[in-house]
Formats: structure tokens, sequence, C-alpha cells
């Protein structure tokens, strides 16, 4: 008897702790979004200064902080999960690029058309 008991005070505080969650969601689930989206923006924006410090010092560097720069905006506008998978496929790109800390022209204009593209899908 005590494990039927037991059971079902346990099934009890789950429901309970469910529908707390569930309610809690609902209701705050804007801010709950726009906080993990901050966070993502945040992350992101760490990570591409991290691969822009790795580059050695040229004219092509600032080009490539403006074109991050573009990339974070265009991350702004996008859902969480679109973010993820664009933003995978991106750093793959910029660690190919990376590779030899240093980026040449060649290689900026296939980032500037990968950045472009993705602001196109925006639209």
């Amino acid at each position: 008897m005590k494990f039927i008991g037991c059971f079902l005070k346990s099934a009890a505080l789950l429901i309970v702790i469910i529908g707390i969650s569930f309610y809690l969601y609902q209701k705050y689930e804007d801010d709950i979004y726009d906080f993990g989206k901050g966070k993502v923006e945040d992350y992101f924006t760490e990570v591409l200064s991290e691969k822009i410090n790795i580059l050695e010092n040229s004219e092509i560097k600032d080009s490539v902080n403006v074109l991050f720069n573009d990339y974070i905006d265009v991350i702004k506008e996008k859902s969480i999960s679109e973010t993820y998978e664009t933003s995978k496929e991106f750093f793959n790109k910029i660690e190919d690029f990376l590779d030899d800390k240093q980026i040449n022209k060649e290689e900026l204009l296939k980032l500037k058309k990968y950045i472009n593209d993705a602001k196109s899908e925006k639209d």
C-alpha cells in the first residue's frame, strides 16, 4: 500500500510541475524567446569577433569586419532555428577561409556573395 501512495504523490507532483511549466511558458513566451534570441546573437557576435582577431592585420580585415557586422544584422532578423542552420554553414565557410590566418580577395568575394545571398533570403 505504501508504494501506491508514494506513486500517486509523485504523479500528482509531476502533473503540477508540468502544469506550472506550461503556464509560465505561455505567459512569458515572448520574454523567453527574446532572452534566448539575445543570447544567440551575443554568442555569434563573440565568435565572429574571435574569428576577426585571428586574421593578420591587413586592409581586408576591415572589410571582413564590416561583412561580419552585416551578417549579424541578417541573423537578428531570423528565428533561432533559422539562425542555427545558416550560421552553422557560415562558420564552416569561415573556418575554411581562415585556416591560414589570412583571407585573400577571392575568399572575400565568396564571403560577400554568401552574405548578400543571406540578405536576399531575408527579404
